[in-house]
């Protein structure tokens, strides 16, 4: 019987890999991915010489990194209480 609101074990169009076994993440990769993200935005902002480059490096540098660990915090979180509670 399916419960309203869960994950699937299976997509309609997957090759039989059970969706919990392809989205592990650990600690490392996940916040690599997330540094990946900051570092492409700022460098594109500085390539795109919409800013001085100090202003982007003291001011939007440090915004998009605290923005970054707080939504990352949070998505950990959420995603433990989920896999507990859900």
């Amino acid at each position: 019987m399916h419960c309203p609101g869960a994950v699937p074990d299976r997509t309609p169009y997957d090759s039989g890999t059970p969706i919990r076994d392809r989205m592990e993440f650990d600690f490392p990769r996940a916040a690599g991915l997330l540094v990946l993200v900051i570092a492409v935005g700022l460098a594109s902002l500085v390539g795109s010489g919409m800013m001085v480059l100090e202003t982007t490096l003291m001011m939007v540098a440090p915004s998009m990194i605290a923005f970054g660990a707080v939504a990352f915090f949070l998505g950990v979180k959420h995603g433990e209480y989920r896999s507990t509670h859900g």
